[in-house]
């Protein structure tokens, strides 16, 4: 295969860019050399820009410019799908720089962040205020845990009346035996998601501020200054979204072996991005991925369903 004429030539032909390749006064560090291990976004499928070279050395990733990175990663989900997540980017971004993942500063990372959801989360708004300075912590799990849900779900039911369609404990404080985040999180049902002045309100009563919006599901939290001790996911009555999270929740709960090895990465995952709650939770995505595969067949199995899941 004939190598490219030069790194940039590839980019450009590859992103429509027409400008004249800059003079940097930086070289590509060593990890960008052959002799280096790949970067986790050119090893695990073929690249856009590896389909145009024939090896890493052709490709300097350093000269590329942010929105060119940005654009790497998001032709590469594009093309292979919703285990691309911020990870990737995170990885690719890291590589330009020649440092890992975990040292990119949390601003730069948060940026990325705020980015990137746009493209996994279509429709994605944000509507308060970003929440910062929040750490993750796994604790063991908490029987009272179940109790406190029983409290939110209470003051939800009373709020919204029969808007709530279901109210459900999910996450992992619902899964006896797993360990966790100290946050309740709840998954409310509803007719219609784009009916937000049904919901809204009867949230804000029961202590709940809407956070965010996508075309699938609505977040909501409880607003600073109090503490985050509990979750809102609403989601459309008989969405995927709904069946998703219910049926991950029951095939944990079903499986003690799955359940540990989620507690045993989820602590992992909380060493690496303690201090990022968005690195934490995709940090886990290509798990629970697998895992819902899994659950999507013991289902079947057992003849598994969201009206019988309780």
């Amino acid at each position: 295969m004939a190598k490219c004429r030069s790194p940039f030539a590839a980019v450009a032909s590859i992103l429509g860019i027409e400008r004249a390749p800059r003079v940097r006064k930086t070289r590509v560090t060593r990890r960008h050399l052959c002799s280096e291990p790949a970067p986790r976004w050119a090893r695990d499928s073929k690249s856009p820009l590896i389909d145009r070279c024939d090896s890493i050395r052709n490709v300097e990733i350093a000269a590329l410019t942010p929105d060119e990175l940005f654009e790497l990663w998001r032709r590469r989900r594009e093309r292979e799908g919703e285990r691309v997540n911020l990870m990737d980017l995170y990885d690719l971004v890291a590589e330009s720089k020649g440092v890992t993942p975990q040292n990119l500063p949390l601003a730069e990372r948060q940026a990325l962040a705020a980015r990137a959801l746009e493209v996994i989360w279509p429709g994605f708004e944000q509507v308060a205020r970003v929440r910062m300075g929040d750490q993750i912590e796994i604790m063991e799990y908490d029987p009272r845990w179940a109790g406190t849900f029983v409290t939110w779900r209470d003051r939800l039911a009373e709020s919204l009346g029969p808007t709530a369609l279901r109210i459900d404990h999910v996450g992992s404080t619902s899964v006896p035996g797993l360990a966790a985040k100290p946050i309740i999180d709840i998954q409310l049902s509803v007719e219609r998601l784009d009916a937000e002045a049904a919901y809204v309100p009867g949230c804000a009563d029961a202590g709940f501020e809407l956070y965010s919006r996508d075309e699938v599901h609505r977040f909501f939290h409880v607003p600073p200054p109090s503490p985050r001790v509990a979750q809102l996911h609403l989601c459309q009555s008989g969405g995927e979204f709904e069946f998703d999270h219910l049926l991950f929740r029951d095939y944990l709960r079903a499986n003690p072996d799955e359940r540990d090895a989620y507690a045993a990465m989820k602590r992992e995952a909380a060493k690496l991005w303690k201090d990022d709650r968005l690195g934490y939770t995709y940090a886990k995505g290509g798990f629970i991925m697998d895992r819902q595969e899994r659950a999507n067949v013991w289902a079947l199995g057992i003849s598994w369903s969201v009206t019988g899941s309780a």
